[in-house]
């Protein structure tokens, strides 16, 4: 199902407390694979690995703006982008996605809920 991989990736990428409290049941559970009512990072690992290869249209490997543009915004993109070739691979978008998540996990329990 593609759309339930976009939003998990996009709640993967906006992984911000404000943001987390807005999400309804049904988001938080495709990001929430265990059902405990919190997304830890092996969890947002898998939304934004699965969603990186349904994005991947050209099956290259590597997402341009045109294929990420549906779910991330420019400067989302860009910051991702950490060597500047103007595409995503997947550890890039882990990283960044990660980055993110410890970010939105005050307390450091390694969960966001």
């Amino acid at each position: 199902m593609r759309l339930p991989l976009i939003i998990a990736a996009g709640l993967a990428l906006a992984t911000v407390p404000a943001f987390a409290q807005q999400l309804t049941q049904q988001e938080l559970s495709i990001v929430d694979r265990d059902g405990d009512g919190a997304v830890t990072k092996p969890e947002m690992g898998t939304a934004v690995d699965a969603a990186h290869t349904q994005l991947d249209t050209d099956g290259n490997t590597y997402l341009s703006w045109e294929e990420a543009r549906v779910w991330i915004m420019l400067g989302q993109f860009r910051n991702a982008d950490t060597n500047g070739d103007e595409r995503l691979s997947k550890n890039e978008l882990l990283a960044g996605a990660m980055s993110d998540f410890d970010a939105a996990d005050g307390n450091g329990d390694g969960r966001l809920d």
